[in-house]
């Protein structure tokens, strides 16, 4: 006895379409019809009006959004935020020992310690102003443009705080790079690479999840995290004035140098 294949019989006496032709056919009318689940009740009518069914996060691009529409309405101002291109040294403190120079040009700032061993170029910011610098209790976040290349007997730091007490980010000897945190004075490293031989471009990040963790980045990508011993707020604001630190000194009688491109700070209010 032969069994039938439902999907695959006549649909009806008289038409020898195929059900499951017929299936696939409605199907397509369906999909072709632009006023599909318009009605009230249905399905993109529900997803229009409702409020918690949306895009996955980070899935809204920029071709999505007509140009000029984006109001002053809908922007927050939830997080502090410096943004400098080194085209100025304005609102920094520059410091020069021994044979050291900076030098500054549009878009970059160029360090450089001398021919004389101990030099060291510095600049540095502090908020006298207001009070507190950054805030370890306020996930503050801090971005390094900057340009390198491997040498001997140097030391560089790139600080959002301060590299002698409290503070967070990279650190250069020689030729290898460091992720770097100070709590109280003390450093807390892990090393991270080797800086290639000829100037290179380096995008260093480093991420600051208050009271959890230190999340450290090259050009996006996650190379060192720190979850122990972090930096923490003091008690007096005065004692925390520090924003940035960054400097590079030599221990021998050669010049080390490097170009500091960009600096993308931002932190709770």
């Amino acid at each position: 006895m032969s069994v039938e294949t439902w999907g695959l019989m006549p649909k009806s006496q008289d038409d020898d379409e195929k059900v499951e032709e017929a299936i696939d056919r409605l199907i397509q009318v369906h999909d072709d019809d632009v006023n599909a689940h318009l009605d009230s009740g249905q399905s993109l009518q529900s997803h229009k009006a409702s409020e918690i069914i949306d895009h996955v996060a980070g899935s809204i691009v920029e071709d999505k959004i007509k140009k000029l529409n984006v109001s002053a309405d809908h922007f927050k101002l939830d997080r502090l935020q410096f943004e400098f291109s080194f085209g100025s040294l304005d609102g920094w403190t520059q410091s020069k020992t021994g044979s050291a120079a900076i030098q500054i040009y549009l878009g970059s700032t160029y360090f450089s310690t001398g021919n004389t061993s101990g030099s060291k170029a510095e600049i540095y910011s502090e908020a006298y102003s207001e009070g507190w610098g950054v805030r370890f209790d306020k996930n503050p976040k801090i971005m390094f443009c900057v340009g390198l290349f491997g040498s001997t007997d140097q030391e560089i730091y790139y600080i959002a705080g301060s590299n002698s007490s409290n503070g967070f980010g990279f650190k250069v000897v020689g030729s290898t790079l460091y992720s770097i945190h100070i709590k109280d004075g003390v450093e807390h490293t892990t090393e991270i690479d080797t800086i290639p031989a000829s100037w290179d471009l380096w995008r260093l990040k480093a991420v600051y999840t208050s009271g959890l963790k230190i999340e450290f980045y090259i050009d996006d990508e996650l190379v060192a995290t720190h979850s122990s011993n972090l930096p923490e707020d003091g008690d007096d604001a005065l004692d925390q004035l520090e924003w940035f630190v960054i400097s590079i000194e030599n221990s021998v009688a050669s010049r080390k140098t490097m170009y500091l491109r960009n600096l993308l700070f931002n932190q709770d209010y």
